[in-house]
């Protein structure tokens, strides 16, 4: 049985680094996206962050957001979450680049 709920739970779009912390992008809107790491993550509501975005797509560079934190938890696996609102690219390169993102893995 193929479970695609699953496959598609756990795909991510491009490595991100907040406050020095690795994780990765997934659930990517035109909105913002979902933050997953394994790391604590020291971020409070409304809280606004620098994000620093690495596409696993070598066609695009990466580049830098502010991003504002919408939301925080930690999953039933242990991964902690965040909802990240984007409200400013630092270059409009970086904004083509998740425009280009979000054409390929918004559902």
């Amino acid at each position: 049985m193929n479970n695609n709920r699953t496959s598609s739970r756990f795909s991510s779009y491009a490595k991100v680094l907040m406050d020095g912390i690795p994780g990765y992008m997934r659930d990517i809107s035109h909105e913002g996206f979902k933050y997953v790491t394994i790391m604590p993550v020291n971020a409070s509501l409304q809280e606004k962050k620098p994000v620093q975005v690495l596409p696993e797509n070598s066609e695009l560079n990466p580049f830098t957001l502010s991003g504002e934190i919408r939301w925080v938890r930690t999953d039933a696996e242990g991964f902690q979450v965040c909802g990240i609102k984007i409200l400013a690219f630092d270059t409009p390169e970086g904004e083509k680049s998740y425009k280009k993102l979000e054409e390929q893995f918004s559902s």
